[in-house]
């Protein structure tokens, strides 16, 4: 496999918005105009004109942001000609969208971030770690070893009926707890997947990654079972998915890590579809050092990872770009 070439930035952000979920529209709705796919005039007519696609994401030769979208295109890729139809040949197709409609739209300030607030309803005199929320920001996953549970860390859950409302009581997610350790859950946008660390038995080696799925959000979460493809005899952890579902990182300190063996490298696995196996992990050596590396995302189509390291003392947290 193919280095990812990751490049760390020092003071200097990756020229994006920053975490996936900041990312939301708002000043930047206009810049998506030129976003997605300009395929022109697919939808068959009766002898009109198929309709223009809306430009390219990230277009034909958008691969890095500039002053317009999100990912800036030129267009995309014209649109090809009108529907068949059944009254006549349609009219060429409008072509792929303008240059990032609203040249400075994508790239407008969010503005500062706000200081953080305790969520008062998800704290108590407990450890509650590692959240993960689903893309409709109506579940938040965390693990705690918070008393009524069923070990030394189990999984919890809150929930919410909207946006606006807050956050509900969290409640222990029995199926994906155990007697074991069970940690840093990561839920996939859509709900319905989630990946753990546990170092219960029936795996490979210490603690492994685990992974649970569900049909809707209305069912129970399966028995999680091991993902022996991302284990190791270590201590393999934090494995988060990008949005597609075809890359996953995380952290181990099996053999081969940078440094000092004891301490986390991150890790990437890849694979061609959502039912296929993953790929052997390869350590993302770019982005590792010889201290604990871990908590990595990657965000932005898997054009930016964020990670936890203390490679200068303390744990910061840092941001690599491809």
């Amino acid at each position: 496999m193919v280095a990812v070439g990751l490049a760390a930035t020092a003071g200097v952000g990756c020229g994006r918005l920053g975490f996936e979920v900041l990312s939301v529209r708002g000043d930047g709705e206009a810049a998506e105009a030129g976003g997605e796919a300009g395929t022109g005039g697919v939808f068959p007519s009766t002898g009109s004109s198929g309709p223009g696609g809306e430009g390219g994401y990230p277009g034909t030769s958008g691969a890095s942001p500039s002053t317009g979208g999100l990912l800036q295109s030129t267009g995309g890729t014209a649109g090809s000609a009108g529907g068949i139809g059944t009254g006549g040949s349609g009219a060429t197709g409008a072509g792929g969208g303008a240059a990032g409609a609203g040249a400075t739209g994508g790239t407008t300030p969010l503005g500062a971030l706000g200081s953080p607030v305790q969520i008062a309803v998800l704290s108590n005199s407990a450890n509650d770690d590692d959240p993960s929320v689903t893309e409709d920001l109506l579940e938040l996953y965390f693990n705690s070893d918070r008393s009524g549970g069923l070990g030394n860390g189990d999984i919890w859950v809150s929930q919410r009926a909207s946006v606006s409302d807050p956050w509900g009581a969290p409640v222990l997610v029995p199926e994906l707890s155990s007697s074991s350790s069970d940690s840093t859950p990561k839920v996939a946008p859509d709900g319905l997947t989630l990946w753990l660390s546990s170092d219960r038995g029936g795996c490979v080696g210490n603690i492994d990654v685990w992974v649970s799925t569900r049909a809707s959000h209305t069912d129970a979460w399966s028995a999680p079972v091991c993902v022996p493809e991302l284990s190791s005899t270590a201590n393999d952890q934090g494995a988060a998915p990008s949005p597609t579902l075809l890359e996953i990182v995380f952290s181990s300190d099996r053999d081969g890590t940078v440094g000092d063996p004891r301490s986390l490298d991150i890790y990437l696995a890849t694979r061609a579809s959502t039912s296929a196996a993953w790929g052997t992990p390869v350590a993302l050596t770019e982005a590792n050092s010889p201290r604990t590396d871990g908590d990595a995302r990657l965000v932005a189509g898997g054009l930016e990872l964020y990670l936890s390291s203390n490679r200068t003392g303390n744990n910061e947290i840092y941001e690599a770009c491809r």
